[in-house]
């Protein structure tokens, strides 16, 4: 079989798109913007288990001027659909906790980094986002530490976005359905 026939690829409206695609934060990925001061942001390369990895490493202390020290990355997606985000990331004693942001809103579950030895961490999942074509920024934040923790830092090596099926018109009906609510509350308290 071919490596082009292996690939994880999908055929919609006539055109083929990508089910999986991993940027690599260690090489060309671009970052949207990152916290303003006590922050250094770096890519390095490590032995981890005997093996070479490469990552982007944030390092940060204390509070950044607006709250939580983040990193905004870019990713340029085919197509608009619904994608579940997951990292390979690295944990060891100084990771905080990181959780997934979209318009400065969080979105998914935090993830703790912390562990007593240094080691990788594939397939984090930090959930799922409406995603559209072409650029998407989206925001990392290091939202605390475990009480182990040695410091608030974030290493990472790949961000990885599965398109999904995912059921947009039930999203949007609850949507309405919310505004419906909240307008027919608001004529019943001026009848």
């Amino acid at each position: 079989m071919s490596k082009r026939a292996e690939m994880p690829f999908v055929k919609v409206n006539g055109k083929f798109e990508l089910k999986r695609i991993v940027f690599a934060m260690w090489w060309n990925s671009p970052v949207h913007a990152f916290s303003f001061k006590d922050v250094t942001l770096g890519k390095k390369t490590e032995r981890i288990d005997d093996k070479e990895v490469k990552l982007l490493s944030l390092k940060s202390k204390g509070q950044g001027v607006f709250g939580d020290h983040f990193i905004s990355l870019t990713c340029e997606l085919p197509v608009v659909g619904a994608y579940r985000i997951s990292l390979n990331a690295v944990k060891e004693p100084a990771q905080g906790k990181v959780q997934l942001f979209m318009d400065e809103a969080p979105d998914g579950p935090v993830a703790d980094f912390c562990v007593e030895k240094r080691q990788p961490a594939p397939g984090v999942d930090l959930g799922t986002l409406e995603l559209d074509e072409g650029p998407n920024n989206l925001m990392f934040k290091v939202v605390d530490k475990n009480e182990k923790s040695q410091g608030r830092a974030f290493d990472v090596t790949n961000v990885i976005y599965e398109k999904i099926e995912y059921p947009r018109v039930i999203k949007l009906r609850l949507v309405c359905s919310i505004v419906e609510l909240v307008t027919y509350k608001e004529n019943e308290l001026w009848s």
